[in-house]
């Protein structure tokens, strides 16, 4: 076990203390952190298309309003969002035969 200069215990089988000295922070600023380095951080893991990109995906195959079925549903869900009726009753509504097919 290797001693750091705040008497912590480190591993050297998993702990790893980088010395950096960075323009913004000092030696003495950046004495008390410790740098862990992990293989594969940051590495793509699959390349899935944006909810954006699937937006304008939806919106080139002509549906300009995605994820709504037209113009008539998107007014609607604006028109609920901006009511002043609540939660419940809004939920109420959509259960209505008429608005829900």
């Amino acid at each position: 076990m290797v001693t750091d200069e705040n008497e912590e215990q480190l591993d050297p089988e998993t702990d790893v203390d980088i010395d950096l000295e960075l323009p913004a922070m000092g030696h003495n600023e950046l004495s008390n952190y410790v740098v862990e380095t992990y293989e594969g951080a940051g590495q793509v893991l699959e390349n899935e298309a944006t909810p954006l990109s699937r937006l304008h995906q939806m919106r080139d195959m002509g549906n300009l309003y995605h994820p709504f079925r037209c113009l008539d549903d998107w007014k609607l869900a604006q028109w609920l969002h901006t009511s002043a009726l609540s939660r419940s009753k809004v939920d109420s509504l959509l259960r209505l035969k008429h608005v829900s097919h």
